[in-house]
């Protein structure tokens, strides 16, 4: 089902039930933002990652000894090393479908591909990118520790269908999805007409939203925002990224964030 879907959840209810309590208290009385990037080995060995995530992400810069445990950081590790190796199965998995040519265990895919990805963990404590978009990469993983969680668009509606096919890359767009930007536009612009029946939040705290983005296939890609967060709320998000996407992802981002503080699309 995967293969077909835009967007597509693991549930990870046992993640959700033991999740740290001290870094959630932590989260909560930080007055600040914080963000923590690190490139990952995409590797098949679990110790390649298992090592660099400890050496490279840094949890303790944010989170103080007093504050939480070492048991706490531990597992908050481990599980970022599952997100990735679970990123690295859904990207292979998913084109091993899409590509008979590709040998039976997805190794001729995986030799073309460099190895890395980048992670990013964030406390987030305003809206970024409140319109309706696409990513400019391939897939996108997204996992919402705490609070809101990504709200997508249905996929099976026409409006999915507009706005994807209209956010081809300028070099594959053809025809078509250069005349359906403008219907595009208008229809995130007034987002608020569909947006309660076709934008839903999707997973539940730790699970796994699995995102395509529109390098995957023309037209194909997940359509999607942050949610609102208001009286004060805050979400600790992880994102991973194919390390060769991030640049073109940066370079593209469609949302930025204004004098307010808030998100729109540049």
């Amino acid at each position: 089902k995967s293969s077909s879907c835009a967007a597509f959840v693991k549930s990870r209810p046992h993640v959700k039930a033991q999740f740290p309590r001290d870094i959630l208290n932590a989260c909560e009385r930080f007055q600040s933002e914080f963000e923590l990037r690190a490139t990952l080995d995409y590797a098949d060995d679990e110790d390649d990652v298992s090592s660099t995530t400890k050496q490279l992400l840094r949890l303790r810069e944010v989170f103080p000894e007093e504050d939480v445990s070492d048991a706490s950081i531990a597992f908050l590790e481990r599980d970022i090393e599952a997100v990735v190796r679970d990123f690295r199965d859904a990207c292979v998995g998913v084109k091993e479908s899409d590509d008979d040519d590709d040998d039976d265990d997805g190794s001729s895919w995986k030799k073309k591909k460099k190895k890395k990805v980048v992670v990013s963990l964030s406390l987030l404590r305003r809206t970024l990118c409140t319109k309706l978009h696409v990513d400019h990469v391939r897939m996108r993983a997204m996992t919402t520790y705490c609070g809101k969680k990504t709200e997508v668009l249905d996929e099976a509606s026409l409006v999915h269908a507009i706005v994807a096919k209209a956010a081809t890359v300028d070099e594959n767009a053809g025809p078509m999805a250069r005349a359906l930007r403008p219907v595009a536009d208008a229809l995130k612009s007034n987002a608020k007409v569909f947006e309660k029946t076709l934008v839903k939040e999707r997973g539940e705290s730790c699970d796994i939203l699995f995102l395509k983005g529109e390098m995957w296939e023309s037209g194909k890609a997940s359509v999607h925002r942050s949610p609102e967060t208001t009286n004060g709320g805050w979400r600790l998000v992880l994102r991973v990224d194919e390390y060769d996407a991030v640049n073109e992802a940066e370079e593209h981002q469609m949302c930025v964030v204004d004098d307010e503080g808030r998100g729109r699309e540049e």
